[in-house]
């Protein structure tokens, strides 16, 4: 490294801006040089007041519809020392529906690639944080998308990945939580307490209504499907619906999600960490989902 060359410590990743200008402010704040890469068109917050707010101290490199060619030309990249790439997502729609969505993860997926090419020709670590952020509003809208799955005409539903992690609680916790994860070598995401897996989540729901859902097959041939259920319980909800029955698969892999994106994004391990729930916040998802259930009879 050339003398007196700025050395920026951190680059955050997250296209949709709105963990990672919350984590930057928080890093900033404590003596460290960030910078966050981002889609501002598409962002969630105000970037030219953040910028305001921040004495100009925050940087944001604009992906510009997502192409790393708009900000590989910002030499300064060649010496940060670490990337930081988070997972975000834009809406509950992006986990279930395929209109737009395999263009939008096109984009992410190109420009993740992208990112991790760059970081190896330049001896750059690169890590990538497993869990997304939620609160119980944003587990309020997932229970709603499923509960009117029970009430259209669709054999099965559709989801786009079951890989997904969620931190459930206040967003200063989370980047709390992923300050210790970046600035501590000992810490892990493992220790991300109050975490719930999309496959648990599904699992909860479907528990609540009276069956039982497992989940058999990998990768984009997995499938949920019922191996038990009470038909008092059901009878209960509403439900004499033909979707809960022995045997029958209720979800699926959306079959027009292009698989390619994925192999792109290998290394990230996604799936390999567990629900940590404590009995609290479970106990607050199984009553919130009834209530939405009985709200919907």
């Amino acid at each position: 490294m050339l003398e007196n060359q700025p050395t920026k410590h951190f680059i955050l990743v997250d296209p949709y801006l709105k963990d990672g200008i919350l984590l930057a402010k928080k890093l900033l704040s404590i003596g460290y040089y960030v910078s966050v890469i981002g889609d501002t068109a598409n962002s969630e917050v105000d970037v030219i007041s953040t910028r305001q707010s921040s004495n100009n101290d925050l940087e944001i490199l604009d992906i510009k519809n997502g192409c790393i060619n708009n900000i590989i030309p910002n030499n300064d990249l060649k010496f940060s020392k670490k990337f930081y790439v988070l997972n975000t997502l834009k809406s509950v729609n992006s986990i279930f529906t395929v209109p737009n969505t395999k263009e939008n993860n096109a984009l992410f997926a190109e420009f993740i690639h992208g990112i991790k090419r760059f970081a190896i020709e330049n001896q750059i670590e690169i890590c990538y944080n497993k869990i997304h952020h939620c609160e119980l509003s944003f587990i309020e809208e997932i229970i709603d998308y499923l509960n009117s799955f029970f009430k259209n005409n669709e054999k099965r539903l559709m989801v786009n990945s079951l890989d997904i992690v969620w931190f459930v609680g206040g967003k200063n916790m989370f980047i709390d939580e992923i300050v210790k994860d970046i600035l501590d070598s000992n810490s892990d995401a493992d220790n991300f307490s109050n975490r719930i897996t999309f496959r648990d989540l599904l699992k909860i729901y479907f528990e609540v209504l009276g069956a039982e859902l497992e989940f058999c097959g990998k990768g984009e041939q997995e499938r949920g499907v019922i191996v038990d259920y009470e038909e008092e319980i059901l009878s209960l909800h509403g439900l004499g619906s033909q979707k809960i029955r022995l045997g029958n698969t209720v979800l699926k892999i959306n079959d027009l999600h292009d698989s390619s994106l994925f192999e792109k994004l290998k290394g990230q391990n996604l799936n390999s960490l567990d629900s940590n729930l404590s009995a609290e916040l479970e106990g607050k998802i199984k009553r919130l989902i009834k209530k939405k259930i009985y709200n919907n009879m």
